[in-house]
């Protein structure tokens, strides 16, 4: 079967298909049936040129974005509008979350993420005029000319700024694990890769690089208890190393109440 546009999304079900011209001034996306290949609807309502479409994670909805400052959403099986979100400025992209409970849109120099169900925004716009979302929808890698930022979905807020770059950026994506992310520049011609740590992950990395914790004296001195965190014990730091310290936090874990080993 042939479809009449150059721009293909197709649902997670593969039962339906949205097509859209891109090269030419299109501002109403046609829905399909992929079995029968029979048109469904016109998605009627953008006043402008429709830049992407793409299907919810469950194939009910699709989320469309146009010149016309709005992204929109629509009933996969019928093709009627639900929502209209007010970018307020030309936008590039419309993309869900894993979970299709949110909407995140590219415009020029910003992006926002939208509740799926009200069309209202939630918090304020963030920097970047395009945009990646990792597997899991927690995090949000914006990027414009050489600023790339990543972002926390569920708190609108920076978690960090990737740093010494220095030529334009066309691209970034996260890898499938969301654990990496992928730059490229204008011209393709060197990609850079970025690892993506969590605090909880950031914090394991720390604990393993120091080679020591603190001592009693010390710890006494910061007024904290004279018991070390446990991790000092398992990672067998100096100067909790001893087979005398493994013991005491053996006992202390069997709800003994052991003395504490001699001070180093």
């Amino acid at each position: 079967m042939t479809f009449r546009k150059n721009n293909t999304a197709i649902s997670a079900d593969d039962r339906h298909i949205v097509t859209l011209d891109e090269t030419s001034d299109d501002k109403t996306p046609m829905l399909w049936d992929a079995g029968t290949g029979k048109q469904i609807a016109m998605l009627v309502g953008h006043e402008l040129q429709v830049r992407s479409a793409v299907f919810s994670p469950d194939g009910t909805r699709i989320a469309t974005a146009s010149d016309d400052d709005t992204a929109r959403m629509w009933d996969a099986e019928t093709g009627k509008q639900i929502t209209v979100f007010d970018t307020r400025k030309e936008t590039q992209v419309a993309v869900f979350s894993p979970d299709g409970k949110l909407i995140i849109t590219s415009s020029h120099g910003s992006t926002q993420v939208w509740n799926a169900v009200t069309g209202q925004p939630i918090g304020g716009a963030l920097e970047g005029s395009t945009l990646a979302l990792s597997p899991d929808g927690r995090l949000i890698v914006t990027y414009s000319d050489t600023t790339v930022l990543l972002w926390g979905t569920e708190t609108n807020k920076q978690i960090a700024g990737l740093m010494g770059l220095t030529e334009l950026v066309d691209s970034a994506v996260f890898s499938s694990d969301g654990k990496r992310i992928v730059t490229v520049p204008n011209g393709g011609k060197v990609a850079r890769v970025w690892m993506v740590l969590t605090t909880e992950e950031l914090v394991s990395t720390a604990k393993a690089a120091i080679p020591r914790c603190l001592t009693a004296a010390q710890r006494k001195e910061f007024f904290l208890p004279p018991e070390p965190p446990q991790w000092c014990i398992e990672l067998e730091k100096w100067p909790y190393h001893t087979n005398d310290w493994k013991q005491w936090f053996s006992d202390s874990r069997a709800g003994k109440s052991p003395p504490l080993p001699a001070a180093e």
